[in-house]
């Protein structure tokens, strides 16, 4: 059973023992046969592709519909630092190839302090011994639905039976507020609400490295332009539709046509649920219906710079007073950017408002001064994020469901020199960034594996 970043748990022991250990590096083996690549998406799957296949010899060109790398990573540097508005964290540093990554390229990242919380409840600050109570509480609950799922593989939702548990349980206003926080916490690891989400599924289909989770608060894009640094990226260049015809492969884009012998799909599942690109021949019918059942997740982000720093040190922060809060928690990045910026983060359809309702800068500034108890000033800068909205996303990452491995399977096998990449085409880390460099590189692998047991 894992955790995002947002719970860990262990983070409210009184004892954390921090590991971290580098991936070995992979060996490069020169190709003796080079052909062309072109890889579609320039976020992690593809930027990951792209430098393995550069290095083993191959001829690579990257096309991207945005206007810049990254992808689902996203790093904002207009304020003078960089803040990363995607995907912010190396999650499990044991092992981790991300690790090694941001080592290479000189990333700075920094572990995150998951004991460094404050909640508060109707204006008062729970203690820390109330929090790890109702806390062990929790995990004795989440521990038995884990427990009588493992043989049960129903689509029943994971609220379903936390609901059916609380019923049993005579339990003080207060653990059912610490509760509902813990449960925003398990929805930020799907950016999927617990109703929609199978307890089978989240406890028994999902993996990851062990070790802590790290901020990388050097900034994302820095690992994708070092992953880039010597390939050709053809940015403002949606790919249309892909032919695979007489043993040649051609990319039909918003600005001109491209061929090669190879092609990597990066994109995200959800683009290829909505038909963005065309393939003939036509995908399998198969390969469709396993595209269109692996769901994606919305995660959001509402960022508040002030002029100055006038919150306390902790690294977490929320209010649990009012019911259906807009948001899961507060993250203070000054921890690691020493800039005085608060960031809201939010699950689901519901965090859509942080950039859509024209009253959300007062309804977070009324949250800010339940929490800190005073006058609040007005943030210098604001960003938000709707990845729900965004037409080369359609979502954040994806998320577990009944069957997933089997999606997975079908959906990552290619069709003849057409191949697949990307975090929800990796069996074992879907959703997860490194799921995403993996899944490049592996399919990297099998196009090299494929080249050299060729004639030239």
């Amino acid at each position: 059973m894992n955790r995002r970043t947002f719970l860990k748990l262990s983070a409210l022991t009184l004892l954390s023992i921090s590991c971290r250990s580098v991936f070995p590096r992979k060996e490069v083996i020169p190709t003796k046969n080079p052909r062309k690549v072109i890889i579609i998406g320039a976020g992690m799957a593809g930027a990951g592709a792209a430098s393995h296949l550069k290095e083993m010899g191959h001829e690579v060109l990257v096309l991207e519909a945005r206007n810049r790398i990254g992808g689902r990573i996203f790093t904002d540097r207009s304020g003078g630092y960089p803040i990363d508005l995607g995907a912010a964290w190396i999650h499990g540093s044991l092992g981790n190839p991300l690790i090694e990554l941001a080592e290479r390229y000189s990333v700075k990242t920094k572990e995150t302090d998951f004991e460094n919380i404050m909640l508060v409840y109707e204006s008062k600050k729970i203690s820390k011994l109330d929090l790890y109570s109702a806390h062990k509480k929790f995990e004795s609950i989440l521990k038995k639905i884990e427990y009588f799922t493992e043989d049960n593989p129903s689509v029943t939702s994971l609220k379903s039976y936390l609901e059916k548990e609380y019923s049993r349980l005579n339990l003080p206003p207060l653990d059912r507020k610490v509760f509902e926080f813990l449960e925003r916490g398990l929805e930020n690891e799907n950016a999927s609400t617990l109703s929609e989400t199978s307890a089978y599924a989240f406890f028994h289909t999902t993996e990851n490295y062990e070790g802590e989770d790290e901020l990388v608060y050097g900034g994302y894009d820095s690992i994708l332009k070092g992953l880039l640094r010597d390939v050709p990226v053809l940015l403002d260049e949606q790919v249309l539709h892909i032919r695979n015809q007489n043993s040649e492969i051609s990319v039909e884009t918003s600005k001109g046509l491209h061929r090669g012998d190879f092609v990597i799909v990066t994109v995200p599942v959800s683009v290829l649920q909505k038909k963005s690109i065309q393939f003939t021949p036509s995908l399998p019918p198969e390969k469709v219906r396993s595209i269109n059942a692996i769901p994606m997740g919305i995660f959001n982000k509402y960022i508040l710079e002030f002029e100055d720093k006038f919150w306390s040190d902790e690294e977490v922060f929320a209010d649990l007073t009012q019911p259906n809060p807009m948001y899961d928690l507060i993250f203070n990045f000054h921890s690691y950017l020493k800039v005085p910026v608060l960031g809201f983060m939010g699950t689901g359809e519901r965090s859509d408002r942080f950039g859509m309702d024209p009253d959300m800068k007062s309804l977070a500034l009324s949250e800010l001064k339940n929490i800190f108890q005073k006058k609040i000033p007005e943030p210098r800068r604001i960003l938000s994020t709707q990845w729900g909205r965004d037409e080369f996303a359609l979502g954040s990452y994806s998320y577990a469901v009944n069957h997933m491995k089997s999606y997975i399977r079908e959906y990552s096998r290619p069709l003849g020199n057409i191949h697949f990449a990307g975090e929800a085409t990796h069996e074992k880390y879907f959703s997860y960034v490194h799921g995403a460099y993996l899944s490049g590189i592996r399919e990297a692998e099998l196009i090299a594996s494929k080249t050299n047991s060729s004639s030239p």
